[in-house]
């Protein structure tokens, strides 16, 4: 952070920092810049290899209704 166009760092440099842990999750959506990367580094887009598992989307909704008192019954 902070870095001018040619790479030299300004006033407000801020160095890199390291960041360790077990594991590592990738959360930038599907088939992002990293995720397509990841795909063809480990050859992930061949289910033919059985260790390999194709992957799934799902898109849920939820709706919360307010009734009013004595209009419904519990369980139904």
């Amino acid at each position: 952070l902070g870095l001018d166009k040619a790479g030299n760092p300004k006033a407000d440099h801020v160095p890199g920092m390291a960041l360790y842990g077990r594991y590592t999750l990738f959360a930038e959506g599907a088939r992002g810049h990293l995720g397509k990367q990841l795909i063809a580094l480990f050859t992930l887009e061949n289910a033919a290899q059985p260790q390999h598992q194709p992957q799934h989307y799902a898109i849920g909704f939820k709706e919360l209704l307010q009734v009013p008192a004595g209009q419904s019954h519990p369980g139904r």
